[in-house]
């Protein structure tokens, strides 16, 4: 099918001002030289109003400049609303090596390993919401010596930079007999104290976790989401963790976009689930518009400028409330489900996503069949008012037909708004390992693992229990800007494969404590009339 086209009506530029009262974005904020300090609060703002991101480091000038004149807004004479991209900077990526290697060991204190440990994600958006305005700007200095750092998600997990060491302390559990200490998601000590001192540390970013036992044994999280810079210690890491950059030597590519070109590529994406745009799930907001089945929607949620794709998600116009069934945002998605479904590879993407409350923006895989376990594997998931975290996690139906989940580690630490990041996964026989920017964030063994076919989806999703609501503050157009998406397969065998819990004596991750908080996936059984369910 050749690419769908929007309207040929004639269409006339507007000021981004009518645009504003066309309803399809937002004013900016203030004047440039208003912005907030860093880490400042955000003070008051008229309905409208862009949302300040309290991590952006760029010049408040360069923010008011990227503010306006990142889409021109276009209205046609039926109404169809466009935007068309002005180019994206194509700085290169930043390397954060804020996380080593993040298999969790074996504590001593019980006898199957444990996962990475990192606070899930649940359904309680307004905690989340709560949690993240309290942790942004979450680095004070303290005196001349040192720097303080609190919890993402943990109240009263502290870190503080001494001299040549790192001290953390957390609150004491009434029921904990004791403490494992966890530093990039790795066991490193036990302690019945509630502090612990960090010695070898270098100038590189941290990441803790505090996991409580009591009397019987019995393992639990307390304390998750610390993030310690020790940039300033002067001391280099010899045995820093290097870019997978020899991890594709035994890969091949198989499919790839570069999104070079000014039109979405339809022999290689479809634009719209399975499950067509009339079923919601997990309480969002958004409609995605189909480009290929409704060509003449009004609006395209797909600009290019030469070198990315951009999905843009907007407020629905009035005249489209109807053909959006009445949802309050446009966005898109793009599927790979009709030109590659595969098993078992290297995944990975360039990209670069939007703050605001209600974005949430998503890389993963999903089954192609609906058969056996329906498997998942969340690669990347941001909230957009959390911008300091992204989340990997993997989802799958158990034997009784109960959606499991593992628990979603967050990567925290960057702001993941300011600048391009690649995501990836290499999923292979009873392991998925999650990369940001080339270092390994998180690994999942499990003999649950997916062997089925799979294929790719991104997409921005608009509130729902997770991300909430946009609310007065929230920048649109909403920007998703991908550089590219490729897709590997192993050319040798696999020399360490997991295959079955008898063999490895590691647990499902229906036992793995903690679990996140399932996304929702409507089974074929649910789908529309007249939706094929793909077997």
């Amino acid at each position: 099918m050749s690419a769908a086209q929007l309207s040929n009506d004639t269409v006339n530029t507007v000021s981004f001002a009518q645009a504003v009262a066309a309803g399809a974005v937002e004013s900016p904020a203030g004047n440039a030289g208003d912005t907030p300090a860093v880490g400042a609060a955000t003070p008051g703002q008229d309905n409208g109003q862009q949302a300040v991101n309290p991590l952006a480091t760029v010049s408040p000038v360069a923010e008011a400049t990227d503010t306006t004149s990142s889409a021109i807004v276009t209205v046609s004479s039926t109404g169809s609303v466009e935007l068309e991209s002005i180019p994206v900077g194509t700085a290169s990526p930043v390397n954060p090596d804020n996380s080593g290697n993040q298999v969790a060991g074996n504590n001593g204190t019980s006898g199957s390993n444990q996962s990475t440990g990192a606070e899930p994600s649940t359904g309680s958006t307004g905690e989340q919401a709560a949690q993240a305005s309290a942790s942004q700007g979450n680095s004070t200095t303290s005196g001349s010596s040192s720097a303080q750092f609190e919890s993402h998600t943990s109240p009263g997990f502290k870190g503080e930079v001494l001299d040549d060491s790192i001290r953390i302390s957390w609150q004491a559990d009434p029921d904990a007999r004791g403490y494992n200490v966890y530093k990039q998601a790795k066991y490193i000590t036990t302690v019945f104290a509630t502090e612990y001192i960090d010695t070898d540390v270098y100038d590189r970013d941290y990441y803790y976790e505090i996991q409580a036992f009591d009397y019987s044994d019995k393992l639990y999280y307390i304390a998750t989401g610390l993030t310690v810079s020790a940039r300033t210690l002067g001391r280099t890491d010899p045995d820093a963790p290097a870019p997978n950059s020899d991890l594709l030597k035994d890969y091949e590519l198989i499919f790839a976009d570069e999104f070079n070109g000014n039109a979405l590529d339809t022999s290689k994406w479809n634009t719209a689930y399975l499950w067509g745009p009339d079923l919601v799930i997990n309480s969002e907001e958004q409609y995605y518009v189909d480009i290929i089945n409704e060509p003449d929607f009004g609006f395209n949620p797909f600009t290019f400028d030469g070198n990315h794709l951009t999905i843009n998600s907007i407020k629905t116009p009035p005249a489209l409330a109807a053909k959006a069934r009445n949802q309050p945002y446009l966005s898109g998605v793009i599927t790979s489900y009709d030109a590659l479904k595969f098993t078992y590879g290297y995944v990975e993407t360039r990209a670069k996503v939007t703050y605001g409350r209600g974005y949430w923006p998503a890389f993963w895989l999903l089954n192609a069949f609906y058969v056996d376990d329906k498997p998942e594997i969340d690669i990347m998931e941001f909230i957009g008012d959390d911008q300091d975290v992204v989340y990997h996690t993997y989802h799958y139906y158990d034997a009784e037909g109960n959606l499991r989940s593992t628990k979603s580690q967050p990567t925290p630490g960057i702001d993941y708004t300011a600048d391009f990041h690649t995501y990836a996964a290499e999923w292979k026989p009873g392991t998925i390992i999650y990369f940001v920017d080339g270092i390994e964030v998180h690994r999942v063994t499990d003999p649950k693992v997916s062997r089925q076919d799979m294929y790719v989806i991104a997409n921005t999703a608009l509130g729902g229990w997770w991300a909430g609501s946009p609310d007065a503050l929230t920048p649109f157009p909403g920007k998703y800007t991908i550089d590219y998406i490729r897709v590997y397969q192993r050319t040798t065998p696999f020399d360490d494969v997991l295959l079955n819990d008898g063999i490895t004596n590691v647990p499902y991750a229906d036992d793995i404590p903690g679990q996140a908080a399932p996304n929702h996936r409507p089974t074929p059984e649910q789908w529309p009339e007249g939706y094929p369910d793909g077997r």
